[in-house]
């Protein structure tokens, strides 16, 4: 399994959730399996030669559109070997077929979309393929070896609780409409303890991570069920958990209702969810009513900050603009309203990003437009697509929407970020040649990233 380099500047991702997932996959149905992760390990090197030499197939995970530039000329290169060059993730899976074969058009890339797909490779049925939601990472782990596990369990880790969501907001690129799937909690279980024992072993005090999660709270009954068990494996270890996560903001707020506000803060206290990232993405309803994010509420918001606060939970609000329905006003209003966010409520902080409006798998995506051709013809434009990056005539043809969206959000970084309050820093468009190409990509590779 192959992790991809970053594209920007020093990576903060040391490997990524769905690699651990499919190699305890792999390992699960008798495949030996080997890690490479680009972040940290070049493919010169005479170690990671011989790992290639050695392999029947790779396995790469693509988690996001501006990664797809460098996933091309990784399968050039690894073609060269003549064997097969499994990508999937979320970006992967959203391509059309054509789309597919077009960028990787002369490789040995095949497009993984579902377990078929990987069957098809390893000429097997696809209902040997263990199901990812009841299978243990430790295996995955253990392959590492032991330097590689602890300096992945340093950064912040993927921790793979559940995914799906209900909604179906327009602007997004992941899975949507669907019905929240979990890990069983016994292999859930199993793996934190893992995972806590060896931070013990290692003398790390304290473990970082991400749920998978797109809403959190959208089910709250079982959330708490996990949230409990996490509380009592770190109790029982001695090891600090520190987790953040994603949640509506109508989820979030009858998931308080549920335990009541103080029984709520002290679950979270003891299970050391600290951070909750809520999208509010704009600030005008009828925005929202375009991009089928009816689950708002100009109401709820005050809400929702205000049970935050009392729970002892950071709130990052996540402002997505510059949609194509938005005008001077509701860019205007976004601005204003960020200003309100944060004096109203110490506890929060900002994450603004530029919306775009065709990414592979958002609704702009499956419109079919034209635009998403020159993407196809020029591979390097999809790094123009990452949310940080300002817009550029790729993304956004219409010159005063793209000036007044790029305007917009860059004051709320240039104003909050020296206070300590925004955790987003704004990518230049990097796709194109020229002096200007090179200035983007000099530019993005120095500027400071978000988490």
């Amino acid at each position: 399994m192959i992790d991809l380099k970053y594209p920007y500047g020093k990576s903060q991702i040391y490997m990524g959730g769905s690699t651990i997932a499919t190699m305890a996959r792999f390992l699960k149905i008798g495949y030996q399996v080997s890690h490479i992760n680009l972040n940290v390990e070049n493919l010169d090197d005479q170690l990671i030669k011989d790992k290639i030499s050695q392999a029947d197939f790779f396995g790469v995970s693509v988690i996001g559109a501006p990664y797809i530039p460098s996933a091309i000329e990784l399968a050039k290169k690894l073609s060269q070997t003549g064997k097969p060059v499994l990508f999937g993730g979320q970006v992967i899976e959203r391509l059309e077929k054509d789309q597919f074969s077009a960028l990787f058009i002369g490789t040995t890339a095949q497009q993984v979309v579902a377990d078929e797909d990987i069957a098809r490779v390893l000429s097997c049925s696809s209902l040997e393929l263990s199901n990812p939601y009841a299978i243990s990472h430790i295996p995955a782990w253990g392959a590492l070896g032991r330097d590689k596990l602890k300096e992945y369990m340093s950064y912040e880790m993927t921790m793979v609780l559940s995914q799906g969501c209900h909604f179906q907001c327009a602007f997004c690129a992941a899975s949507k409409a669907q019905k929240e799937k979990f890990k069983t909690m016994d292999c859930f279980s199993t793996d934190m303890r893992f995972l806590a024992q060896s931070a013990k072993d290692f003398g790390i005090k304290k473990l970082e991570f991400y749920a998978t999660s797109l809403d959190f709270f959208q089910n709250p009954k079982t959330v708490f069920s996990y949230l409990n068990e996490i509380a009592n494996i770190q109790n029982e270890y001695g090891v600090k958990f520190k987790i953040r996560c994603l949640g509506c903001i109508g989820s979030f707020i009858s998931a308080v209702k549920v335990l009541g506000k103080d029984s709520f803060r002290e679950l979270m206290q003891k299970s050391g969810l600290w951070c909750v990232g809520f999208g509010v993405d704009g600030a005008d309803p009828d925005v929202w009513k375009a991009q089928k994010k009816n689950q708002n509420n100009l109401s709820e918001i005050k809400d929702c900050l205000d049970l935050a606060q009392h729970a002892g939970i950071q709130s990052e609000i996540l402002l997505v603009m510059g949609f194509p329905q938005d005008n001077f006003r509701t860019l205007a209003k976004c601005f204003t309203d960020s200003i309100r966010y944060i004096w109203h409520w110490p506890n929060t902080m900002l994450r603004p990003y530029l919306a775009k409006e065709f990414v592979p798998g958002n609704d702009g995506w499956k419109s079919g437009n034209s635009v998403i051709k020159t993407f196809i013809s020029d591979p390097k434009k999809f790094y123009n697509l990452d949310f940080c990056a300002i817009g550029s005539k790729s993304t956004d043809a219409k010159f005063w929407h793209r000036t007044w969206s790029n305007l917009s959000y860059l004051m709320i970084i240039g104003l909050f970020t020296p206070i300590g309050k925004c955790v987003t820093s704004p990518l230049l468009p990097q796709g194109n040649g020229g002096l200007y190409g090179k200035i983007a990509k000099f530019f993005n590779k120095i500027v400071p990233f978000d988490r």
